[in-house]
Order: C-alpha cells, then structure tokens, then sequence
C-alpha cells in the first residue's frame, strides 16, 4: 500500500466521526499483536467531537492497557505519535454519531486482557475455546479492537467477525469495509524530513 503522509492540520477539517485510527506498534505488547495477527497494527480507536461548533474538540475514544477506556484529544496523540497512526474511513451504511456515543459510554471502563489472550488462542486454536460473548453494554470491559468493533456493531454496522474478541486492528483495516486515507504527521516539517 502506498503511504498518504499528511500533516494533522491540512486534514483535520477533513476527519468524521466514526473514522477509525490504527497505530503501528509502539510497545512489545504493540509489536505481539502485530506479529500475531500478521499486521501492521497493534491498536485501534474512533474519532469523534466533545463540545460543539467553534468550541469543539477532536478526540479519540480508546481502551488502552493500564490506562483502560477513555477519551483524549486527538492532537496530543498525533503529536506524540507522528506517522504512527493510519487513518481508515468506514464504506458502509451505518450510524457513526451512535457509534461515538458507545464510545463515549464506555469511558472510564477497564482494559480487558481476557479479549487479548482469549482472541490470540482462538486465532490459533479456532473454535476449540469458547470465546467471550459479545455485550451492548458500552460499559463491558474489552480489547481496543473489540471496543471499536462493538460500537460499529451496535450503530448498524457490519459484523467483522462474530464474535467482538476475535477482532483484531487488522480487521478494521480490511478493504471491504474501510478506505485508506493517509497517515498522519503532526507538521509537514517531520514528512519533509523523511524524503531527504
């Protein structure tokens, strides 16, 4: 795949609620899941807005190992992150402001290692272990894949596997139902900078 590199700023008028954010690894745990699941991706998150017209900020609603569900302005993650994220816009017919809404829902939920570790032996295992039952309670705790995924599901969205634990970041990269967009730089300086 040919890289979009783009500088936070040229695009952030462009980004929508429900767009979806995949981060290359950036810890061990990162690069396991990477190498587990044969992907670039090690993490995934949905943008959305808190607040409202000129008062409105980007954020992005994740679960995220010993920090568990949240939001947080995109900007300070594009701005420690550069080039790590990779952004994907969903192709199908849903409702992404009630997606947003589990995600908003769901802060402040714990981080489910259970999702990971059960998902990883399914991978290899198929479906000898039984997997975890998928929830409509944003409140459930969950991996950062199945987070995004069930809030997709929850908002008319497409089943990517059926059960929300065996959902990877890989999955929510698939063409059939997400569009590369570009990856995200915080300035056009750290992109110049990569071309020399």
């Amino acid at each position: 795949m040919m890289r979009n590199l783009v500088p936070y700023l040229a695009i952030r008028n462009l980004l929508k609620t429900g767009d979806v954010l995949l981060s290359r690894p950036a810890s061990t745990l990162g690069g396991l899941i990477s190498a587990a699941t044969h992907s670039p991706y090690s993490h995934a998150t949905m943008i959305g807005y808190a607040g409202v017209g000129r008062n409105s900020v980007m954020m992005l609603g994740e679960t995220i190992e010993h920090k568990d569900a949240r939001l947080i302005a995109m900007s300070s993650e594009i701005h420690r992150w550069p080039g790590y994220y990779d952004l994907y816009r969903p192709t199908f017919s849903w409702r992404p402001t009630l997606a947003w809404a589990f995600i908003c829902r769901a802060a402040g939920s714990p981080y489910s290692f259970r999702h990971i570790s059960r998902g990883a032996v399914r991978r290899f295992i198929a479906s000898a272990i039984p997997p975890i039952p998928n929830s409509d309670l944003p409140q459930w705790p969950r991996s950062c894949s199945a987070l995004v995924h069930a809030a997709m599901r929850c908002a008319g969205g497409p089943i990517l596997r059926e059960y929300d634990c065996d959902v990877s970041p890989a999955d929510l990269s698939d063409a059939r139902f997400f569009r590369y967009i570009a990856t995200l730089y915080w300035s056009q300086h750290q992109i110049d900078g990569l071309t020399k």
